[in-house]
């Protein structure tokens, strides 16, 4: 697997700390190991008055170590 590159772990730990800092309502994101910024916890909770109401959905999102913009990320529901 290819090393991470410099702008995409600088991506990402951007990313990573605005949702820290300023989290969007309904969801939370932490990263699943410390030392792996490609690898990240994500759960999202339904949104009152809605169907999905009470929900809390739970996933692991990976990126690949090459992570652009609209670089390739996958979802593990759990």
């Amino acid at each position: 697997m290819a090393q991470p590159t410099s702008s995409a772990l600088r991506a990402l730990a951007l990313e990573y700390k605005s949702l820290q800092e300023e989290p969007v309502e309904g969801f939370r994101v932490k990263l699943v190991n410390e030392d792996n910024m490609f690898e990240w916890e994500v759960a999202i909770f339904g949104p009152p008055d809605t169907l999905y109401q009470g929900g809390y959905f739970k996933t692991d999102m990976s990126k690949n170590n090459e992570f652009q913009l609209f670089g390739y990320v996958s979802f593990t529901y759990l």
